[in-house]
């Protein structure tokens, strides 16, 4: 006969097996971060976020959290925005993008777009917001940037960590 507190550790290495989620949360694995729009790298956290700019005024722009349900973990998706934004020279409008409070990508809308692009082009990226099979440049160690036109016709760049989006891929595509 199996004496009591065994089978009650057996029982609950068993329950904690079942109970583990099979796909992991985006974000939540710290890693060292990558480079996005200075000041800002991967993996900071909002509050990080807000004292590397402490002249911004963040506005909350977007929240979406995704609970947890059956093998998938919470994914929590906020984004914060300021206006005003200066780079290079440029004013804009800058977007945050936060995956469980680690930041997932800068998305830049400059005010003056056609110039913006000229100096990012100078810094050795030529970007193409027009063209449907742009690639986006890569920064060491895994930053990817890119430029669009969102559906609002806007023209935007981002700069985002590669691994951060195949995590969150990875979750959208086990979970939705």
């Amino acid at each position: 006969m199996m004496a009591w507190w065994r089978w009650s550790s057996v029982s609950l290495v068993f329950v904690l097996a079942a109970c583990s989620s099979s796909v992991p949360s985006p974000g939540t694995e710290r890693q060292p971060g990558t480079p996005l729009l200075k000041p800002f790298s991967s993996y900071m956290s909002q509050q990080s976020a807000r004292s590397a700019s402490p002249d911004a005024n963040w506005a909350a722009s977007e929240s979406n959290e995704a609970a947890p349900r059956g093998d998938c973990p919470v994914r929590d998706f906020r984004t914060i925005v300021t206006k005003g934004w200066v780079d290079r020279g440029v004013r804009g409008e800058l977007t945050l993008v936060f995956l469980n409070d680690a930041l997932f990508s800068t998305i830049l809308y400059p005010d003056l777009v056609g110039l913006y692009l000229k100096k990012l082009a100078a810094d050795g990226y030529a970007l193409d917001p027009d063209a449907e099979d742009a690639k986006a440049h890569r920064i060491e160690p895994r930053t990817d940037l890119d430029s669009a036109v969102d559906a609002e016709d806007r023209t935007y760049v981002r700069w985002q960590d590669a691994a951060l989006a195949a995590e969150d891929e990875s979750w959208i595509t086990a979970c939705s």
